[in-house]
């Protein structure tokens, strides 16, 4: 249903732009001389996740204690995860957990503006999922989110915890300074952006805030002297990779100590994609 959403909603813009610019033709073709420099827009984002170097382990390490090992559950057994994580023989021993990430399908973006010659500021605010990837194909949906930090020491023992895998969500608000290309006797408007901000994100059932940064280039098409549609491609990037004090879970009491911790974790988050979109001077 959501693809077919997106899939009329781009094709109503397209089918919209001969007739919208056989009424403008003979007005002004810049973004610079509207009747208002205020705009506001909205726009789909499809993103693709750049994720990289990531580690996790406890946080509160006491002597030879440490995170030896991040192992995931197996991917063939019958049960759910709440029957399986309190037996660590349930998780795959034979190799590391490491997370992949879906793209982002069904991103969207809200902004406010304000012109002045060659020159806009945005104020942006939009929302992205990136879900966790089953590469493992477990017959038990779900039963892939869940990994294990893995202490040292015999198996016998209780010493591991667990964690689940929801996905990495970020709601951004960015303030974005642009610069429009005016080209003569032309609807087209070549543009380029470079934007600051923070980034919201839920990540291991934790939410921190963290200072981003994106670009873009794309381009305007001008179709009234109130309303133009652009398309651009885009980057963006979590400036911190740190990820401190996430909750774990315990399947059974630790037995060695600390027997209450914590995890840190290290992922490098960034994104990239494209965008297209409708804004409208007001």
């Amino acid at each position: 249903m959501k693809y077919k959403i997106v899939k009329t909603t781009i094709t109503g813009l397209g089918l919209l732009l001969p007739f919208y610019a056989s009424m403008s033709f003979g007005m002004s073709n810049t973004l610079a001389n509207q009747v208002s420099p205020i705009s506001f827009g909205v726009l789909y984002k499809l993103s693709h996740p750049f994720f990289n170097n990531f580690s996790i382990e406890e946080t509160q390490i006491l002597h030879d204690v440490a995170t030896e090992r991040v192992v995931g559950l197996k991917h063939d057994l019958l049960e759910s995860a709440d029957k399986l994580v309190d037996n660590l023989y349930n998780f795959d021993l034979s190799e590391d957990y490491v997370p992949k990430y879906d793209n982002s399908l069904f991103g969207l973006s809200f902004f406010i503006g304000y012109s002045f010659q060659n020159f806009r500021i945005e104020l942006e605010s939009f929302y992205e999922k990136f879900d966790v990837q089953d590469t493992k194909s477990h017959i038990v949906d779900d039963n892939y989110r869940y990994f294990a930090l893995y202490r040292h020491g015999p198996a016998k023992h209780i010493n591991y915890v667990t964690l689940k895998n929801d996905g990495i969500e970020l709601n951004s608000v960015m303030l974005n300074i642009c610069y429009d290309f005016t080209l003569n006797n032309t609807y087209i408007t070549p543009f380029s952006c470079v934007g600051i901000g923070g980034d919201i994100i839920s990540i291991f059932n934790t939410v921190k805030v963290k200072i981003a940064a994106q670009a873009k280039v794309g381009v305007n098409y001008l179709i009234s002297e109130r309303i133009s549609l652009f398309v651009d491609g885009y980057y963006h990037g979590v400036i911190d990779n740190e990820y401190s004090n996430i909750p774990v879970q315990y399947p059974r009491n630790l037995f060695y100590a600390p027997k209450v911790t914590s995890a840190l974790a290290n992922l490098d988050i960034g994104y990239f994609g494209a965008e297209i979109g409708m804004k409208v001077f007001i």
